[in-house]
């Protein structure tokens, strides 16, 4: 029955011939041309030719934007979907409906999001740029529907979605011709000679970073992931706004250096237990999303293992940072394994974590982390990944 539904369907389609149909600024564009993004101010489909389906179908039906890059992989896709009795109708019959993808100066307020992106098609395309195999991006226009039937449960499927209509295709040519690059959540851009260092820029929106809970300290707001890459060095650095909410900066800076201060010495001395159990009371969990740490996998700050050095609690844990237009704390050092139950000490790693006020919005605080895991690392190497992200941080512009 769903074949003879879908041959049904298929069929009515094709003798009505409808087409999907681009507009960009209020003009249709031809399948496979080339547009580029600096001239979108407008984007909108509509379907160019009335089409009546029978038999009446219980299913949804889903209009895709999908942009792709060069390789393939899905930039960023845009969804609009109906639910119920034949709603295909709703979308093919009525050739005044359009559908608006983006229009300058306002957020698509159509479509849904398929990943996490931008609210516009100009923020995501601006984000893609920075990554050299978006410099032209694929846009696929697709009309799906998917029988819907109920079990004898009660339980909702839904069959495999069906192409109702050619897939209307055109390119996007996303070229960034200054070489600027923007961190749109961050709000800030950096020159084309700092570019050099960035292999792509990505924003993705976690709930409490890697856990399923809200992290108390964070936001709910995109945490932008931006990959240094050099010759000989490789960098992930993660932006995290932090909203002030009923205090100044600098109060929510004083806040952030003591709860972070207070987690580095409890984290160092796990292992040291007369010096432990005189410490403040510490939840690992608002913190081991930045620097990664447990019961079973314990990491120590070399200054502040009280075993090591007797002067740790007076030991400078976050300084002032000064780089460029950013003002704010930084914490920058080797992370080693504590000679402690089954570990044996060593290198784990490096931890680069920096609390900013943002010299446009005084209600946040941008909060700046890198760790990495590499038992080959040395003082010097860590060294030199503080001094690169550091001339990364100070090249933004606000």
């Amino acid at each position: 029955m769903k074949k003879l539904t879908l041959f049904l369907i298929v069929l009515f389609v094709a003798k009505a011939n409808a087409q999907i149909q681009v507009k960009i600024n209020d003009k249709p564009i031809a399948a496979n041309a080339t547009v580029a993004a600096g001239e979108i101010k407008k984007m909108v489909l509509n379907l160019a030719k009335p089409v009546v389906l029978k038999p009446n179908s219980v299913g949804k039906a889903r209009l895709y934007v999908e942009l792709l890059g060069t390789d393939n992989k899905v930039i960023e896709g845009y969804t609009y979907e109906k639910e119920g009795n034949n709603e295909l109708d709703g979308l093919l019959k009525n050739v005044k409906n359009t559908y608006t993808v983006y229009q300058e100066g306002g957020e698509n307020k159509t479509f849904g999001f398929t990943l996490n992106a931008p609210p516009t098609l100009k923020a995501v395309l601006e984000q893609a740029s920075t990554n050299p195999i978006n410099k032209l991006v694929k846009v696929k226009v697709s009309l799906m529907f998917s029988d819907k039937t109920i079990d004898a449960f009660g339980v909702v499927h839904y069959g495999y979605r069906y192409d109702l209509l050619p897939v209307f295709q055109f390119n996007i040519k996303n070229e960034n011709t200054d070489g600027s690059i923007a961190l749109l959540e961050v709000g800030s851009t950096f020159s084309s000679a700092t570019a050099t260092q960035v292999k792509y820029v990505r924003q993705e929106k976690y709930k409490g970073f890697f856990y399923d809970q809200v992290n108390p300290i964070f936001t709910n707001n995109d945490v932008v992931k931006c990959h240094l890459e050099g010759e000989k060095y490789y960098a992930t650095l993660l932006f995290n706004l932090i909203d002030t909410k009923n205090k100044t900066q600098d109060e929510c800076l004083a806040d952030l250096k003591n709860s972070l201060e207070t987690f580095l010495r409890s984290m160092s001395n796990q292992c040291n237990k007369n010096i432990s159990r005189d410490l403040p009371s510490v939840t690992f969990s608002d913190w081991d999303k930045v620097i990664p740490c447990s019961v079973n996998d314990k990491i120590v700050i070399p200054s502040l293992d009280g075993k090591s050095n007797k002067s740790y609690l007076t030991e400078t844990i976050l300084k002032p940072a000064d780089l460029g237009q950013l003002k704010g704390l930084k914490f920058n050092s080797i992370v080693t394994k504590p000679n402690c139950g089954f570990t044996s000490g060593g290198t784990w790693g490096y931890a680069n974590i920096y609390f900013l006020k943002h010299p446009k919005n005084n209600k946040q605080i941008i909060m700046v982390f890198a760790t990495k895991q590499e038992v080959k690392e040395t003082v010097e190497t860590a060294k030199a990944a503080e001094d690169r992200i550091n001339l990364f941080l100070s090249a933004q512009k606000f």
